[in-house]
């Protein structure tokens, strides 16, 4: 019951996300015009594309994290499971992430090696994250320390709470991977042992360290996937940029993308449904800092940018459908599962 009302609130806050954001866009003259207004349509193919190569990258960051700890994971086997999951990551909202996907299929391949398999997922993830609120950090120092665009006083107040929060959590993430790579049996510290009994968030701390603490001693590998993180915002950036630049007229520079897509993607990552909601609202909400009023159109066309690349998962979950239902470990015969 808690689990189903939790994922009827998300289901809420990100239908009344959208509602607003549509109900804007409708009422806004700006959003007629740049509907009737011709499409630069090799632009837009561009942007799309860099949306595609984003999750590519992201594919390939994590096949490292799996090949890293020994499991024989194929190339092809690692982006038709990712694609398959960027699919059931949109279309079936908040029952099934690309994450649980990605985890199912291959704890079902490597049955006998469930807790590597969970570690490749879970340190992808977090190196993600960590990316983009690292990236997002830089830009809120920037921001304070330059004074680098000018801010509407209505906007300032809530600029300056991402200002305060999300430099706090890339310091939490940055003081994990520190305690991860370099600190070998952490767990025997005493400062450790009290930490992992705060109320709440000791158990997840602790569980957390664990499954990464695979990576112990593997410095480079880290360092790969978060350079390789780097590059799949850089490839968001360029679709954001590259989509507002086939369809507004108005649209911030190419340098200003840099400030508004590493906010936008950290507000994507909120577990609202399918990720829907959070992005579109601050990439609008950013646009108008910015003194562009095109936001909301260019949010839902990049929305739509990911889902053409989840539409690729949807296929490749169909042509596979028979080869996935026989997924299973070498070395057990019972991990068969179900298409």
């Amino acid at each position: 019951m808690k689990t189903k009302v939790i994922l009827l609130i998300k289901f809420a806050i990100s239908i009344f996300i959208l509602g607003y954001l549509i109900q804007q866009a409708i009422a806004d003259e700006q959003f007629k015009r740049l509907a009737e207004k011709d499409k630069d349509w090799p632009w837009l193919a561009a942007g799309f594309l860099c949306s595609f190569f984003a999750i590519f990258v992201t594919t390939i960051r994590w096949w490292i994290l799996v090949r890293s700890l020994g499991l024989p994971l194929s190339i092809g086997g690692a982006f038709k499971i990712s694609f398959i999951g960027q699919f059931f990551h949109v279309f079936v909202f908040g029952t099934l992430g690309a994450d649980a996907i990605r985890a199912f299929y291959l704890t079902r391949k490597f049955n006998k090696q469930k807790s590597l398999a969970v570690s490749t997922i879970l340190a992808d993830r977090f190196s993600g994250l960590l990316t983009m609120f690292f990236l997002a950090s830089i830009v809120f120092f920037l921001i304070d320390r330059f004074n680098l665009i000018e801010v509407k006083e209505e906007f300032r107040p809530a600029l300056q709470t991402m200002g305060r929060v999300i430099p706090l959590l890339t310091t939490f993430g940055t003081v994990i991977v520190a305690i991860v790579v370099f600190i070998p049996r952490v767990e025997g510290y005493a400062w450790f042992q009290k930490l992992c009994r705060i109320p709440k968030v000791g158990h997840l701390i602790k569980t957390l360290l664990s499954l990464l603490s695979v990576y112990q001693n593997r410095p480079g590998i880290m360092f790969v996937s978060l350079s390789l993180s780097v590059l799949v915002n850089v490839f968001f950036c360029m679709a954001i940029f590259l989509i507002a630049h086939s369809i507004a007229s108005d649209r911030p520079s190419l340098v200003n993308h840099f400030f508004i897509e590493p906010i936008s993607m950290v507000c994507n990552a909120i577990p609202l449904p399918g990720g829907i909601g959070g992005m579109e609202f601050a990439l609008s909400m950013l646009y108008k800092i910015f003194g562009s009023s095109s936001g909301v159109i260019v949010a839902f066309t990049f929305r739509m940018s990911l889902l053409c690349v989840a539409s690729v998962g949807g296929i490749t979950w169909l042509l596979n459908r028979k080869e996935l239902a026989e997924l299973k470990d070498e070395n057990d015969e019972t991990a068969a599962v179900p298409a």
